[in-house]
C-alpha cells in the first residue's frame, strides 16, 4: 500500500498518475483504445476494408507457419506510444491492464483454441539485461494466472537482432532468420513438445518474428502454432 502511495501506477493511455483508489484504466482513456471492430483477416486477424474478403493481403499470397492468431487493438498513435513506454520507459504496471484486456476481448479465442502453453516471445539476453524484464512475458505470466495455463519459456533468442521498427518488410524477415532457437531445458521440464501452442508479443506488424518463432517449434514437433498480441496493423 505505502509503495502505491509513494510511487503511483500509471494509466497506460495517458500516462498519467493512477492512485490507490483508481481503476487501471479510466473510461475517457478506455474510449481512446483503438479496437478492432469490423472485419478482420481470418488468418493473422488484421483489419480489412473488404467485408467479403477472407484473408489480407500478406496473408492470401505467403505461407505461415502460425495456423492462426488474434490481436485486440489497431497498431495507432496511442497504442505505438503506450507501448513504447512499456517497453522502454520501465511501466511493467500495464502489463495488468493489457492482460486484463486481452482475457476480456481475446478470451474466446483463447477457449477456443485451448492452448497447452503460452510461449512469450523471447528477448536476447543483452536485451534483456539492459530493459530488465521481457514485455511480452510480463503479459504471459498475468494470463497464466487467470486461465491455468502455463507460460513456459520454451524458446530463446540466440542472435541479438536490430530492432525491426527500424527495417523494411524484406529486411524484417532476414534479421529475424535463425535468431531463435528451442530453450531445452525448459522443454525437459514440460517431459516433452506440447501439441499446441500460442505465442505471446506486444505487436504484430509483417509476422516476421512470430513467423521465425514458430517455423523453430513446427520444426521441433508442434502440431498446432497459434499467436495472441495486443497490436496489429492494417492489411490491405
Amino acid at each position: 500500500m505505502l509503495a502505491a502511495v509513494c510511487y503511483p501506477p500509471r494509466c497506460p493511455v495517458c500516462d498519467g498518475l493512477l492512485w490507490v483508489d483508481e481503476r487501471i484504466c479510466g473510461a475517457e482513456c478506455r474510449n481512446k483504445l483503438p479496437e478492432i471492430d469490423g472485419p478482420r483477416c481470418l488468418r493473422c486477424s488484421k483489419p480489412i476494408e473488404n467485408d467479403e474478403a477472407e484473408y489480407c493481403y500478406d496473408c492470401e499470397r505467403r505461407q505461415f507457419h502460425c495456423e492462426r492468431g488474434y490481436a485486440i487493438w489497431r497498431y495507432d498513435k496511442v497504442m505505438s506510444e503506450s507501448i513504447a513506454r512499456f517497453k522502454y520507459k520501465g511501466r511493467r504496471e500495464y502489463a495488468a491492464f493489457y492482460s486484463e484486456e486481452l482475457l476480456r476481448l481475446a478470451g474466446d479465442y483463447i477457449r477456443r483454441y485451448a492452448p497447452e502453453v503460452f510461449v512469450p516471445v523471447p528477448l536476447h539476453r543483452k536485451r534483456m539485461a539492459a530493459r530488465g524484464y521481457n514485455q511480452a512475458e510480463l503479459i504471459a505470466v498475468r494470463l497464466e494466472r487467470a486461465t491455468g495455463i502455463p507460460s513456459i519459456r520454451l524458446l530463446r533468442r540466440i542472435r541479438n537482432t536490430l530492432p525491426q521498427k527500424e527495417l523494411n518488410d524484406k529486411d524484417r524477415m532476414k534479421n529475424v532468420g535463425a535468431a531463435f532457437a528451442l530453450n531445452e531445458r525448459r522443454l525437459q521440464s514440460l517431459g516433452g513438445i506440447p501439441d499446441s501452442v500460442m505465442l505471446i508479443d506486444d505487436i504484430y506488424t509483417t509476422g516476421s518474428t512470430l513467423e521465425a518463432c514458430a517455423q523453430v517449434l513446427k520444426d521441433a514437433g508442434v502440431q498446432r502454432v497459434l499467436f495472441l498480441t495486443l497490436c496489429i496493423g492494417r492489411g490491405f
